[in-house]
């Protein structure tokens, strides 16, 4: 109880000569740090969600100046009319002011633009099927437009958000694919009654249960995520570090340490410098 009293930064009694106070300077300057720590990781993450919702890629560098030029200087009836209506209804407005704004909706409208063309680009999967070295014509374009869209210097996850959403498979594909995969593994007899469970199952729950996953794919990216973090990435309680990402031991960069207490302290260390990472790229 007295380390708890005198963890407290603002401590007062009142006795019969009046009110009397006491203010723990040490407590209060770690208060003022942890506050400022929380601002500045808030302001932090402003700015990630800002890079990630509307990066910055090659094509918006030249496409924002474009613009910008087309609108101030253009003298084609679009960008006179743009003018025009702006100066009307931003009548109140200094002209630095208006330049201002005009130049940040131009910069967001060009931004989200590109950010879903690159969504749309990102959609292609015909290089998979291409044969060994014959790129088609197709792929070969579309690296080249994957090279216009990359984002300017690149952080963590800053592609999720223009990644295209998980496709959701017909109830026939996905039985098909399970009847195909199971075809090793079983007799004839019974794959037959596995194919006969297959039927049924397509005809009584299965559209159901395809109905109820067609209405969660149309409000989520991907349909399979809290599911997989919930029942297959965290329903495991075993330690990972030694039964699942045993890689990430220091035996992937040899230290040429023999002693645990060293090869544990410099994992720790690695561990916690990739946590800062995260950390400040998410």
């Amino acid at each position: 109880m007295a380390e708890a009293h005198e963890a407290v930064a603002f401590r007062f009694e009142v006795g019969n000569d009046g009110l009397h106070y006491h203010i723990d300077n040490d407590a209060v300057a770690a208060i003022a740090t942890s506050i400022l720590r929380g601002w500045r990781r808030w302001a932090q993450d402003f700015v990630n969600r800002m890079r990630t919702s509307l990066p910055t890629t090659r094509l918006t560098l030249l496409a924002v100046p474009s613009a910008l030029y087309a609108f101030h200087y253009g003298q084609f009836p679009l960008a006179v009319n743009l003018r025009t209506s702006v100066d009307s209804k931003l009548w109140f407005l200094p002209t630095t002011y208006k330049s201002m704004l005009t130049s940040g909706a131009i910069y967001v409208v060009c931004a989200y633009g590109v950010k879903k063309l690159l969504k749309s680009t990102l959609r292609y999967n015909g290089f998979m099927y291409d044969p060994p070295k014959k790129i088609s014509l197709t792929t070969k374009l579309w690296v080249f437009s994957m090279k216009c869209l990359a984002i300017v210097n690149p952080t963590l996850l800053v592609y999720q958000h223009v990644l295209p959403k998980l496709p959701l498979p017909p109830l026939q594909d996905t039985l098909d694919r399970h009847l195909v995969s199971v075809k090793p593994f079983l007799s004839d007899e019974e794959f037959q009654v596995t194919k006969s469970a297959s039927k049924d199952f397509a005809k009584t729950l299965g559209w159901k249960l395809q109905c109820y996953l067609w209405a969660k794919h149309l409000f989520v990216p991907n349909y399979v995520t809290d599911w997989w973090e919930s029942y297959v990435y965290l329903y495991g309680r075993s330690p990972i570090m030694i039964n699942s990402n045993y890689y990430g031991l220091d035996c992937v960069f040899e230290s040429g340490k023999h002693s645990w207490t060293a090869r544990a302290a410099n994992m720790t260390a690695g561990l916690l410098k990739f946590r800062t990472i995260l950390m400040i790229k998410a």
